[in-house]
C-alpha cells in the first residue's frame, strides 16, 4: 500500500517481495505475540483521564490548531517561494522536483512537531496533561514499540495483500508507490535521499503520533467522557487543619477515585481518530490506513506511553522503505 500525503505513513510493499507463505508464517507469528504480550482480546484499554481533574483541556486544541497551522503555513510559503502551482497535497504533486519532494517530506512535519512540544510546555501549567511523551518514556516506549511493531506489522502487510487482490479484481487503478518512494526510485543524491528517508522514517511518526494520538485522540476520548455524564469531580479546595485539646481528630472520608472512561468512549475515541487518519490519504489506501490508526491508538491507551506508538510507526515505516529501497537496489 501507499499513501499520497505527506502527513501520512510510508506504507507501500511490492506484493512479490514477499510470499504468501512467508507472510502468513509471519502473521501466526505476530498473533502468538499478541497473546503472550496479552493484547488480544483487546481489552483493558481505559486508562485515566490525561488531564487532571477540573483542568481544562481547550489549551490542548489551541496547540493542535497552531501546529497544522504551522505545518501548512511552511509548506505553501515554500510552494509560493518556488512558484509551484498545485491544488493537490505538495508531496503527491507532480511539479515538484525532487529537492521540493524532500523539503516538503522533513520541514513542514518537523516544525510542526516542534511546534506541539513548544504548544504543550506553554500550556502545561494550566493544562497539567500528561501525554506519555516524556523522556523518562523514551526507552521502555521503544523497548514496548518493537514488540508491538512484530504483532501490528505482519497483518498490516496481508492486508495490503489482500486490499491489492481486491482491487486487481475489481480492475481499480491506483498508484503504487508513496511519493518518498518514488522519489527515491528516481536515485537522487545521497542529500536527498537522506532528507526522504528520515523524514519517512524519524520525522513523520513523532509529528502524526503526537498530533494524531496525543492530542486528536486524547482530546476526542475527553470528550465522548465528558458527553457521557461521568464526568469526573474536582477536589475541593484546601482548608486548614483545626486541633482542638482533648478532642481526638476525626479524619475525613477519602476522595473518591477518579472516575474512568468506559471501554466504549475509549474505543469511539480511537476510532474515529484513525478515520481522521485514514481520510488524509487517498481512498485507495484508507482501510489499511484506518487499520494502523486503530492498532497505533490500541497501543497508546494501553500503555499511556506515546513513545510506543511513535515506535510502532517508525519501525513499520522504515520497514516498507526498506522493503522498496532493497528491490530497487537489487535489480
Amino acid at each position: 500500500m501507499s499513501i499520497l500525503s505527506s502527513l501520512a505513513p510510508v506504507a507501500a510493499i511490492d506484493s512479490g517481495t514477499l510470499s504468501e507463505a512467508v507472510l502468513l508464517v509471519l502473521v501466526v507469528a505476530s498473533v502468538g505475540a499478541a497473546v503472550a504480550a496479552r493484547v488480544l482480546p483487546p481489552r483493558y484499554v481505559s486508562g485515566p483521564d490525561r488531564v487532571p481533574p477540573g483542568r481544562p483541556a481547550w489549551p490542548l486544541m489551541a496547540v493542535l490548531l497552531g501546529a497544522v497551522g504551522v505545518y501548512f503555513f511552511t509548506m505553501s510559503a515554500y510552494l509560493s517561494a518556488r512558484h509551484v502551482p498545485t491544488t493537490a497535497p505538495a508531496a503527491s504533486s507532480p511539479d515538484l522536483s525532487l529537492p521540493d519532494t524532500a523539503f516538503v517530506t522533513t520541514v513542514p512535519p518537523l516544525l510542526g512537531f516542534i511546534a506541539l512540544l513548544l504548544g504543550d510546555r506553554a500550556v502545561h501549567e494550566t493544562v497539567g496533561q500528561d501525554l506519555g511523551l516524556d523522556r523518562r518514556r523514551l526507552w521502555p516506549g521503544i523497548l514496548k514499540g518493537l514488540w508491538g511493531g512484530v504483532i501490528v506489522i505482519p497483518p498490516l502487510f496481508l492486508l495490503s495483500e489482500i486490499m491489492d487482490m481486491i482491487y486487481r479484481a475489481l480492475h481499480y487503478e491506483h498508484p503504487t508507490e508513496h511519493p518518498v518512494l518514488h522519489a527515491l526510485g528516481e536515485r537522487p543524491g545521497r542529500l536527498v535521499t537522506a532528507a526522504l528517508v528520515v523524514g519517512a522514517c524519524v520525522i513523520a511518526p513523532l509529528f502524526e503520533e503526537t498530533l494524531f494520538r496525543g492530542h486528536v485522540q486524547m482530546l476526542l476520548r475527553r470528550a465522548f467522557f465528558r458527553l457521557s455524564g461521568r464526568g469526573v469531580r474536582p477536589p475541593p479546595p484546601a482548608g486548614f487543619e483545626v486541633i482542638i485539646p482533648g478532642v481526638e481528630a476525626v479524619l475525613p472520608p477519602p476522595l473518591p477515585a477518579p472516575v474512568r472512561p468506559n471501554a466504549w468512549q475509549t474505543w469511539a475515541a480511537i476510532l474515529m481518530t484513525s478515520a481522521l487518519f485514514a481520510l488524509v490519504h487517498p481512498a485507495w489506501s484508507q482501510p489499511m490506513i484506518f487499520a494502523l490508526g486503530v492498532a497505533l491508538g490500541y497501543a497508546y491507551e494501553r500503555t499511556g506511553n506515546l513513545w510506543v506508538s511513535i515506535a510502532i510507526h517508525a519501525m513499520f515505516n522504515s520497514i516498507s522503505t526498506a522493503i522498496f529501497l532493497a528491490g530497487l537496489y537489487s535489480r
